[in-house]
């Protein structure tokens, strides 16, 4: 499942948050989610959305973030409009 494989690679679902520290861990967690090699297309594609948010912490605002997470996020819910994991994620997110 693809929030076994975030969280055990270390990425903080609980919050988007700004702290520095918990931004660059959670971009090295993204990496090596990325890195595991998670089965299917559905589990890359969440990946690939959490990314949008680690990505670029050092250039991007948070602003720009959220934002881009949040279109990532929609891209999901209309794509897997009946997976669940999509609902834990969005709702650890606020």
């Amino acid at each position: 499942m693809v929030i076994g494989a975030l969280q055990s690679a270390g990425v903080r679902i609980r919050s988007l948050c700004t702290d520095p520290s918990v931004l660059k861990d959670g971009l090295e967690a993204v990496n090596k989610a990325k890195a595991i090699g998670v089965k299917t297309q559905r589990e890359r594609d969440y990946i690939a959305a959490m990314e949008t948010y680690y990505k670029d912490w050092e250039k991007l605002d948070y602003r720009t973030r959220v934002l881009a997470y949040e279109k990532a996020m929609e891209r999901m819910y209309l794509h897997y409009p009946e997976d669940q994991s999509r609902n834990l994620l969005c709702s650890r997110d606020r």
